[in-house]
């Protein structure tokens, strides 16, 4: 049982857990073995510049079934779009990282001609004097054996069963195993797991590709699928127990991750698939469908993670997301347009992407507390979040299904140790800053209007 300090370390076996009062989740993981500790402090938590920032942008080059849709020489072209819309962040997606190389394509990923690649490196040199900050996807678990890399690593690394044999393929909808019955030209073969672990032929190919990244002029990294979610019994990996493959996959992470930032103090670390023991290794965490969730859940037990909303043509998901607090992931007409092929949510980014900047010291800069002393009352469409922290607090509120509609407030800042006793400044998207009434008994009141797609930030002290 929890008791009421503010932090209860509870030993149990291999594993000490540390468990914040306050914020009602685990602050620390550590192997008592090893003295590794997961979480101490997520790295995220310093990166204030993307902190600040709206979020990332996508732009696919070569798609899944190996068709060109950009040349690389277009990046800036495409880049300036972005920036337009409030975005100084882009990942680059080419061939999905190496994870569906089609078209008789068989090389190590960005195994591309010399020509190409100093298309590329001019092409990243140009955006980043303009201030962006560029990230490449890799996925570096998962190897077809069709491809050439596989006779160099895929035997001697791949996840191991009990028996022997590989573990079984990957089989999510739209996963290379699915694609092998669209056809031919999708035909991948066979794939194996690699065991993602430090010290390993997989980690040497892991850091050549990683650095060939960088010198190409990446500045961060999103490493897809960074999880070994199966036992591995591979005699030669030399696991301390088959379980702990994830174990070796964090640690591997490590080495990612400071690899990364030794070469630019703006480097950080993408990951798809939040996971707990990771939030320390990883600044940016990938997730696909917030929408469906309750997001709410693991803002609250986990508001120093950084986390991605995919967001392709929907303004409405865009806003919510913003109120909770998470960052912006635009993945425009399926990465594949530009920003030029979401006019609307182009629109909405900018005006939002000021918004972010105006008020993250009230907002992503202090903790997600939810509804936890505000009471709204509001039209279907809208929704309302409070933060605080650091002596400050606010609440953001937005528009979500493209109908104007009212919303009546009430807000206790002092719930969070927040004192508010002046009026309150209403900050709308639009710029237009106006201040609210005083408070009555703690209790900060607020009538608002707010237009279709409008969103808006009450912030306090």
């Amino acid at each position: 049982m929890i008791s009421n300090a503010a932090h209860e370390t509870i030993a149990n076996g291999k594993v000490a857990l540390s468990f914040c009062r306050k914020s009602g989740s685990l602050v620390r993981i550590g192997d008592m073995e090893t003295g590794m500790e997961y979480l101490a402090e997520p790295s995220g938590a310093r990166l204030f510049r993307l902190m600040e920032s709206l979020g990332i942008g996508n732009l696919q080059f070569t798609e899944f079934s190996g068709e060109v849709i950009h040349e690389f020489a277009q990046l800036p072209q495409l880049a300036d779009e972005f920036v337009k819309a409030g975005i100084q962040h882009i990942c680059l997606w080419h061939r999905a990282g190496g994870l569906y190389q089609m078209n008789g394509a068989t090389k190590e990923i960005m195994d591309e001609p010399e020509t190409v690649l100093q298309e590329l490196e001019k092409a990243l040199a140009d955006v980043k004097e303009s201030g962006i900050n560029m990230s490449i996807i890799l996925n570096l678990r998962l190897l077809k054996v069709i491809f050439d890399p596989y006779r160099e690593i895929g035997e001697s690394e791949a996840i191991r069963s009990k028996d022997g044999s590989p573990a079984s393929r990957e089989a999510y909808p739209g996963s290379p195993y699915h694609l092998n019955n669209l056809g031919p030209s999708y035909n991948l073969g066979d794939s194996v797991t690699l065991c993602q672990r430090p010290e390993s032929p997989f980690a040497e190919r892991a850091r050549t590709l990683v650095e060939k990244m960088l010198n190409l002029g990446f500045t961060s990294i999103f490493i897809d699928q960074p999880l070994n979610s199966q036992c591995c019994f591979a005699p030669q990996h030399a696991h301390s127990a088959p379980d702990l493959a994830h174990h070796d996959c964090v640690r591997w992470m490590g080495d990612v991750s400071r690899l990364v930032k030794a070469r630019s103090e703006e480097g950080y670390v993408i990951g798809e698939l939040p996971e707990l023991f990771q939030t320390q290794k990883i600044d940016l965490w990938w997730y696909w469908q917030w929408k469906y969730l309750s997001p709410e859940v693991y803002r609250y037990s986990h508001p120093d993670s950084l986390q991605l909303w995919v967001v392709d043509g929907d303004v409405g998901e865009l806003n919510r997301a913003f109120a909770m607090g998470f960052y912006a992931n635009l993945t425009p007409a399926g990465m594949e347009r530009g920003m030029s092929g979401r006019p609307a949510v182009a629109a909405q980014a900018a005006a939002l992407a000021k918004l972010r900047e105006a008020t993250a010291a009230w907002t992503v800069e202090t903790r997600f507390v939810d509804r936890e002393g505000l009471e709204c009352e509001s039209a279907p469409g809208i929704v309302a979040y409070a933060f605080a922290g650091h002596g400050r607090a606010a609440v953001i509120m937005a528009e979500t299904a493209g109908v104007a509609g009212e919303a009546r407030l009430t807000f206790e800042p002092a719930r969070h140790g927040t004192t508010a006793n002046e009026a309150g400044v209403l900050l709308r998207q639009t710029g237009v800053e106006e201040p609210t009434t005083p408070p009555e008994n703690g209790r900060h009141t607020l009538k608002i209007e707010l237009a279709p797609f409008d969103v808006a930030v009450w912030r306090f002290a």
